[in-house]
């Protein structure tokens, strides 16, 4: 896991400094945020399509398109301000002392909109999710629930977790897939609609179905210094996200629109994610991922405490503290 913190460090700091306020024509202050240009259903597209961010003084900076296995160390070096991806990746990096920092709950697995599926051709020998041992699986990047998700699935069926895994970015998957280079394609919104849908594939299995969804929590995280430095830059971004995530819920085609505009793909190909309401982060999602790399042995067994790992406080819709 610590090559997470080395590939391509190199690269991420070219994009050196630290988010700044910079004036507007009026004279006010605006919070820049450097961001990465995700390939995934993100709510931060949302929120800055429906001006939510405008709203919290906020622009985004999008610093390009980083691989999937990158967005973490990029956070961890501070190139980044932001990152989305998956809680066992940031409970590593903190395993290792990286002070990151959950900040807002990203997506909520339920069985409409499962967080990832599992492709197969339908000519494959594959027949049940347990015939994946031994077979070449795609996934975006090691360490997540691509990896983990498969490997637990298999160890409490009684079976080896003997997978080939390749890494593949999600919108390569579907086509490798049907030209019989991979076995399974593990695929996340939006690509997954479209990889369901080619009639030369189908959907094996997904995540909700495996775990009831208890695995599906792909969060929003930052660096603890960022917080200590830009809390008013904090507390903007998880409402505005907040706001996005919420809204989507009750306005889909026109969220699937924003997202098939950045991503360059057809609308009718979006699968949406649905987020957690208000993006408020569960503490028991937090604590299944952290038991389960305690019980993996990846992380020592008491080096992350599921309070330290997140915080609600900057979150609008947080239940108030009583004193």
């Amino acid at each position: 896991m610590k090559k997470i913190f080395v590939i391509g460090l190199a690269l991420l700091l070219i994009l050196t400094g630290v988010s700044f306020a910079k004036q507007n024509k009026t004279g006010t202050q605006k919070i820049v945020i450097r961001y990465p240009n995700t390939q995934w259903y993100d709510a931060v597209y949302i929120a800055e399509a429906k001006g939510f961010f405008k709203e919290q003084g906020i622009e985004i900076q999008y610093v390009g398109q980083l691989p999937a296995s990158q967005i973490v160390t990029a956070v961890a070096s501070k190139s980044i301000d932001f990152g989305l991806r998956h809680t066992p990746l940031v409970a590593v990096a903190v395993a290792q002392g990286v002070p990151l920092k959950i900040v807002a709950g990203g997506t909520e697995t339920i069985q409409e909109y499962p967080h990832m599926r599992y492709i197969i051709r339908k000519d494959s020998a594959i027949k049940e999710i347990t015939d994946i041992a031994g077979k070449k699986v795609a996934i975006n990047s090691f360490g997540a629930c691509s990896e983990y998700v498969s490997r637990e699935f298999l160890k409490r069926a009684n079976l080896k977790d003997d997978i080939n895994f390749t890494v593949l970015p999600d919108a390569q998957q579907e086509q490798s897939l049907e030209q019989g280079l991979i076995d399974v394609a593990i695929v996340h919104a939006p690509f997954s609609k479209k990889a369901v849908r080619n009639p030369a594939l189908k959907e094996l299995a997904n995540d909700y179905a495996m775990d009831k969804g208890m695995s599906g929590m792909c969060p929003y995280f930052t660096h603890g210094d960022f917080i200590k430095k830009n809390p008013k830059a904090v507390k903007g971004f998880v409402t505005a996200v907040a706001k996005a995530s919420d809204w989507a819920k009750t306005h889909v085609a026109e969220a699937e629109q924003i997202i098939a505009g950045r991503l360059d793909i057809k609308v009718a190909d979006v699968e949406a994610w649905n987020y957690y309401e208000h993006q408020l982060v569960q503490p028991e999602a937090v604590k299944w991922w952290i038991d389960y790399l305690e019980k993996a042995d990846i992380i020592k067994k008491g080096r992350v405490k599921v309070e330290a790992l997140y915080t609600n406080e900057f979150n609008i819709y947080a239940p108030k503290k009583t004193k």
